[in-house]
């Protein structure tokens, strides 16, 4: 007979599984930064090519050259950072979104606003975001990739004849990363509801485990744990006393 109450042992375990706290998403940081190593590393190979086609005095080319370089040497701190040093999990995350933020719009800006195509880059920090950011703090981050959109057109709009065009181009580019953020946003949901399944099935499991560990250590007679065969003994629990 089992001297001891189940209640306790199920207890017991809920307590043991509910004092583990949930661990940020740190692999998920990890490929964000190696990510943003790789595209910086295409920006500065990009921007090279460029520049060597062109005359050796193009300040244009220059400057993005050096935007590329000085974004890669952040990319790489930042990957650096998110692989060995496990800590400030926000801190890190907000960090990297405002480089990336800072980085690109200078590089849309030097490169002539909405009509050099480099508004694409924008997708890198919305795709972080969606990813390890709360729904509001995503389409925040989206609003500053908006409106700094916005402001270099509306600039270059008041410097030009056909402001008209420039301003309509760039709402449209706005609206399609509030459209893109959304549908990101709602894959990360789903994608973070499946973790979490599998999260709290494996909590499942291990209470089990270790409810059945407390029985066995609990019982009178000792148990051998055996294979399907019945031959092989996988383990031996709680020896008779």
């Amino acid at each position: 007979h089992l001297n001891f109450p189940m209640a306790d042992i199920e207890s017991q375990a809920l307590e043991r599984a509910a004092g583990e706290p949930d661990e940020p998403p740190w692999r998920t940081l990890e490929y964000f930064a190696t990510t943003r190593v790789i595209v910086a590393s295409a920006l500065v190979l990009g921007a090279a090519a460029v520049g060597l086609r062109q005359a050796a005095g193009a300040a244009t080319s220059h400057s993005a050259l050096f935007l590329a370089l000085g974004y890669f040497v952040g990319a790489a701190l930042f990957a650096g950072l998110a692989l060995y040093w496990r800590r400030h999990f926000r801190a890190q995350v907000f960090s990297q979104l405002a480089v990336d933020m800072a980085a690109v719009t200078a590089l849309v800006v030097s490169a002539g606003g909405v009509a050099s195509g480099w508004v694409i880059l924008y997708l890198l920090p919305l795709a972080g975001a969606s990813l390890l950011l709360p729904p509001l703090q995503v389409f925040f981050v989206c609003s500053i990739a908006v409106l700094a959109i916005l402001t270099d057109a509306g600039l270059r709009a008041l410097a030009a004849e056909s402001g008209d065009s420039l301003l309509f181009q760039s709402g449209i580019f706005g609206a399609a990363l509030f459209a893109v953020s959304a549908l990101l946003r709602a894959l990360s949901a789903r994608l973070a509801s499946q973790e979490q399944l599998a999260r709290s099935r494996g909590r499942d499991l291990q209470n089990q485990l270790a409810i059945n560990r407390l029985v066995i250590a609990q019982m009178d007679e000792g148990v051998i744990v055996v294979d399907r065969s019945g031959r092989d003994a996988v383990g031996q629990l709680s020896p008779p006393g």
